[in-house]
This record gives structure tokens, sequence and C-alpha cells, in this order.
């Protein structure tokens, strides 16, 4: 008996070698050329927002928008994700503290927003939603997506479910940043209507079909 066990053990750790020998480390060296090239698309978008404000609207302060929490936490969600995105095409690299990023700063910056509203003044609260800012939400972040997905197209992505909710949760969030700089509303009702509930949506909608996917059901 004593013989049968050492030999059980003796081959789980033979199994758990061989397991430790096939997994693949992960070379940063193909994260960084890819993750340079999405920040300068990133930056170039947010320099193109500012332009077209400052046709539109020359006496607005950028400053004044770009430290804003209500702008600058679409932000970091928006790169988190895309680190997340980059990440999933690297074998053996683990990305959940990314994911965690990504989603805690998209809530914080949504309940950050509905703070705002219910201590804010009826000034701040009488905004129209007219839905021009969630079309150019949608139209903002068609760039993003496209490039994510020119950089993206050729690698390797074990898990194309979640690949696809970080590269649409990257695209809505940027094209939901850039919106805000163009957008001459800046309250924070109607950021939360046409800027953040988009991204919610289209977040929501990938991690449903993710599900329904993962686990064989069938609508």
């Amino acid at each position: 008996m004593q013989r049968e066990l050492d030999y059980k053990m003796d081959e789980g750790k033979l199994i758990s070698q061989l397991v430790s020998d096939l997994r693949p480390e992960p070379d940063r060296s193909k994260v960084v050329p890819v993750l340079f090239r999405w920040v300068s698309v990133f930056v170039l978008l947010v320099i193109g927002s500012m332009v077209i404000s400052q046709i539109l609207s020359p006496e607005r302060r950028l400053i004044d928008l770009l430290i804003d929490p209500a702008f600058f936490m679409a932000v970091i969600p928006a790169v988190s994700s895309a680190v997340w995105a980059i990440l999933l095409t690297l074998p053996g690299r683990k990305t959940t503290h990314w994911q965690v990023i990504t989603f805690v700063m998209f809530l914080i910056w949504g309940s950050y927003l509905a703070y705002d509203i219910i201590n804010g003044t009826t000034a701040k609260l009488q905004q129209s939603m007219n839905g021009v800012c969630i079309l150019d939400v949608v139209i903002l972040a068609i760039l993003p997506l496209t490039a994510l997905f020119i950089l993206l197209r050729k690698r390797f992505i074990l898990n194309k479910e979640v690949a696809v909710i970080a590269l649409a949760l990257t695209a809505s969030l940027t094209g939901a940043a850039c919106a805000g700089i163009i957008c001459n509303q800046h309250a924070s009702l109607h950021i939360l209507q046409e800027h953040f509930v988009p991204s919610a949506a289209i977040l929501l909608v990938l991690i449903f079909f993710e599900s329904v996917n993962r686990n064989g059901r069938v609508i």
C-alpha cells in the first residue's frame, strides 16, 4: 500500500513538472511595441478631439476638462483595458490584475457620476438627452477598435470571447473619453446618460453572450 502511494506521489510530481515545463514563458518584448503603438493612437485621438473642441468652442479651457474627474476616470479604464487586450495575445501571461483594474476603475467612474448627481444642484441636473453624444461615442470608438484590431490581428488569442470584451471596452471607453472632450455639456447626469451608459450596455451585452457561449446554451 505504501509503495503504491509513493508511486502515485512520484507520478503526480512528474506530471506537475511536465506541465510546468510545457507552460510558455511570456515574452515581454512582444508587448512593449504594440503597447507603444496603441498609446500613440490614443494620444493622437485625444489631441484630435482637443483640436475639434477648440474649433467648436474657442473660449473653453481644455486644462479644466482634462483634470475633471468625470473625464479622467474614463481614461484610466480605457488604457488598462487596452493593456488587458494586448496581454491576452501573450501565452503564459497572467491578465487577471489588469482585468480587475479595468472593471474596478469603470465602476468607480460610474459611482463618481452617480454620487455627483445625488449631491448636485438643480441647475446641473437640468440637461437634455438628445443622443448626439451617444452617436459620437460610437463613431469615435470605431477608430481605436480598428487600430487595436490591426495591431493584434496576426497574434494568437486563446480566449477570443474575453478578448472581444476587452477590445470593445477599450474602444467604447476611448470613444466616451474623446467624445467628452468635444461635448459642450459636462454635467454628471449627461455624462452618465450619454457616455457611461453606452459603454456599460456594450460591456453587459458582451459578458452575457460570452457566458452563454461558455456554458453552451442556445438562446
